[in-house]
């Protein structure tokens, strides 16, 4: 039996048995931003990373000059041809580690958001994304897993930690290695964060899961936010195609 189906039955991930409570307390210590190598299981790993490989010739490469460079398999690629990771995406065990790590009530982005579960490959020298905060339309909060499925780089995600904090303390600097396992869990719209650019021969891979604690999103930020997902990471043409398809749409919460 394929290893997603023996978590049908349960509708739940198997994590081991790091202690939640000291990832939380380091989350709220590191400005809502963590990072661990104790959550995934590594059956449910292996799943994913060979999930992740079988659609990298899906990826829609994207250059920003200046800015960034990689390719992104979308959520609807995803939700098509990954079944482990749409499997954790909604595990109810998943979800439940990540309410407590955040203390927040959240849900998965909605279906028809193509950042919802995302793939991000980076393949060629220079490949990276600069300084940026994850601006969220949605009408509550954010937040970001990221979990590192290839690293054969020395490439990073860093992080400014405390640059929203009034008075503004010492500026601390996270450099983070995502290897095959790491969890980044973070609220992207406090934390200034960045790619370092990949080298000659090297390769990075990640998944990046979408959780918010509220589905609704109005229709002209709606707009705004396929606009720039489609210039900057999955495609005009991909953003046309589902748009304006005839077929009906993965099934997900209205935008109010």
């Amino acid at each position: 039996m394929p290893l997603f189906m023996a978590f049908a039955a349960t509708a739940s991930i198997p994590w081991t048995n790091e202690p939640l409570c000291a990832i939380r307390a380091q989350y709220l210590e590191q400005d809502e931003c963590v990072y661990t190598d104790g959550l995934l299981s590594p059956e449910v790993l292996e799943s994913v990373i060979h999930e992740a490989e079988q659609v990298r010739s899906q990826a829609c490469r994207k250059s920003v000059p200046g800015y960034k460079a990689s390719s992104s398999v979308s959520h609807d690629q995803i939700a098509r041809m990954c079944p482990t990771i749409i499997e954790l995406f909604h595990s109810e065990e998943f979800l439940k580690a990540l309410c407590t790590i955040t203390g927040l009530n959240l849900m998965p982005c909605p279906a028809r958001d193509m950042h919802a579960a995302a793939i991000y490959n980076y393949t060629r020298p220079g490949d990276a994304i600069g300084y940026h905060y994850d601006v969220s339309h949605y009408q509550g909060t954010r937040i970001t897993v990221l979990i590192g499925l290839v690293n054969q780089s020395e490439s990073k995600l860093v992080c400014q930690l405390y640059t929203k904090r009034t008075p503004k303390p010492p500026a601390v600097e996270l450099a983070i290695a995502t290897n095959p396992g790491t969890v980044v869990i973070f609220n992207g719209d406090r934390l200034l964060h960045k790619v370092t650019p990949l080298g000659e021969n090297q390769r990075r891979m990640v998944l990046s899961l979408q959780y918010v604690t509220s589905q609704k999103m109005a229709k002209s930020r709606m707009w705004l936010n396929d606009f720039k997902d489609a210039l900057t990471y999955f495609g005009f043409g991909h953003w046309l195609r589902r748009t304006f398809a005839r077929a009906p749409r993965l099934a997900s919460p209205p935008f109010d």
